[in-house]
């Protein structure tokens, strides 16, 4: 028993010593780290699509805290310099952070800028370790940054068209709430305002004019000095709607933020052929050349398609068109109030 209990003894020495070892071997983190800079790369920055593939860089020096640790550093934004509302642009292990110009126009843009405008805004590096120990920040850079966005067209009405290539080719979708109304078109970018006749741009020229209210589907082409301006009014029709099957139908608004039609309106069951029915479906311009009917098969909406059936109360109808070109497709939803 006295072997046995020499040997324990001797053990749980022999742990204290490698206890303390350890003990001597602790490193803490500095409560006083070493704060990163930033450089930024310009005072005044004009992001252009044209240099869409070219690198941004920030970088600065490291941050200190006292050991070897690894630091994570992001790179902030904001609006205001109190960084009340601080976005992070990108983080790394370095203090280093590139973008190309495309990216790099996105990430300002999100932070709700808009497009083909001026900002001031604030830039920082964070540096932390962990949530135990402080992060750090570098001193406040600003930055006047100038974004661009889809080139566009704006209408003297405030609407405006757009052209994703950016190739001279514009299209959209305009209201125009009186019969006798006209309009312009300018480019922001270039400073060129066009008015026109007979389906013919001009530079400087007259307002174009609009035969009637409503909404249209507008294509230009400032190439070419050329445009169309059609009428595209998407609409309800069926016994459902107030109309039955007889012009005019309920016209939908478009929304160009989403892309997709809506409308508020009843729907209410009327006799079809002597029986009360519930069903409508969508058209253009009050015709059946083009028209939007359920697909059981494909769950969605086919030309030609059978009529929609629904059940007596106020709804909210949204429709996005999927191919407006023949043979025009699309989904729906509908929302009861």
């Amino acid at each position: 028993m006295k072997v046995k209990s020499f040997f324990i003894i001797a053990f749980v020495g022999l742990l204290g010593l490698v206890s303390c070892k350890k003990d001597e071997d602790k490193q803490v983190l500095s409560d006083n780290p070493t704060a990163p800079t930033l450089n930024i790369p310009s005072p005044d920055l004009v992001l252009l699509k044209t240099n869409a593939n070219d690198t941004i860089t920030f970088n600065g020096n490291a941050s200190d805290y006292g050991i070897k640790v690894v630091i994570t550093y992001a790179l902030e934004a904001d609006t205001s310099s109190s960084f009340s509302h601080p976005v992070t642009l990108a983080s790394a292990s370095v203090n280093k952070f590139q973008f190309n110009t495309a990216d790099f126009n996105t990430k300002i843009l999100a932070m709700g800028v808009p497009e083909f405008a001026q900002a001031n805004i604030k830039l920082r590096v964070k540096a932390s370790v962990s949530t135990y120990a402080p992060a750090v920040y570098s001193g406040v850079s600003t930055m006047n940054i100038t974004t661009f966005g889809t080139a566009k067209l704006i209408l003297s009405t405030g609407q405006s068209i757009s052209s994703p290539a950016d190739d001279g080719n514009y299209h959209g979708f305009v209201k125009f709430a009186s019969t006798d109304h006209s309009f312009t078109l300018t480019n922001l970018v270039t400073g060129n305002v066009y008015g026109g006749a007979a389906n013919i741009l001009s530079l400087n020229g007259a307002p174009i004019a609009v035969s009637d209210s409503g909404w249209y589907e507008l294509t230009v082409n400032t190439t070419n000095l050329t445009y169309t301006l059609t009428p595209y009014h998407i609409g309800v029709v069926g016994s459902a709607t107030p109309n039955s099957w007889n012009s005019p139908d309920t016209k939908m608004d478009y929304d160009d933020i989403s892309g997709t039609w809506k409308v508020t309106m009843d729907l209410q069951p009327s006799l079809d052929n002597g029986v009360m029915k519930c069903e409508f479906k969508f058209r253009l311009n009050d015709d059946w050349a083009w028209n939007l009917g359920w697909n059981a098969a494909k769950t969605g909406l086919e030309h030609n398609g059978t009529n929609i059936v629904a059940t007596a109360g106020n709804y909210t109808i949204t429709l996005t068109i999927t191919q407006f070109a023949a043979p025009e497709t699309g989904t729906f939803t509908i929302v009861k109030n």
